[in-house]
């Protein structure tokens, strides 16, 4: 999926993955949501259990959970909005640990991720 944005800053997105050499399976995902100017990368966490389930939830999940918690600010300064990514992110975080815990496959499974979030001008 590729991502150009109208001038006058034309800004380009692509989200292309390779599985590497040492792993069977991807664990990377990408999201470019344009409605939200949102654009993640999640790489599942190779030595832990479930690092695709890991990742995937990042890229489904967290776009709801920053919206959720972004619509409940009043003021939309930048430091707040940092505050809106790390608020949503840490939930996630704290859902999944809690979700996977009585899931043997699913215990320990962790994930990076990188957010950009456009907002304004």
């Amino acid at each position: 999926m590729v991502y150009q944005q109208p001038s006058p800053w034309p800004i380009k997105a692509d989200c292309q993955s390779n599985i590497g050499r040492v792993r069977q399976n991807n664990e990377d995902r990408g999201l470019i949501d344009l409605e939200r100017s949102l654009f993640i990368v999640s790489d599942g966490m190779g030595g832990h259990q479930a690092g695709e389930v890991a990742s995937e939830a990042v890229v489904t999940i967290l776009p709801r959970m920053i919206e959720k918690v972004a619509s409940r600010v009043q003021t939309p300064s930048n430091e707040v909005m940092e505050g809106v990514l790390r608020d949503a992110i840490v939930e996630l975080s704290q859902r999944l640990r809690k979700e996977s815990q009585g899931l043997a496959g699913l215990r320990g499974m962790g994930a990076t991720v990188a957010v950009v979030w456009l907002r304004g001008s």
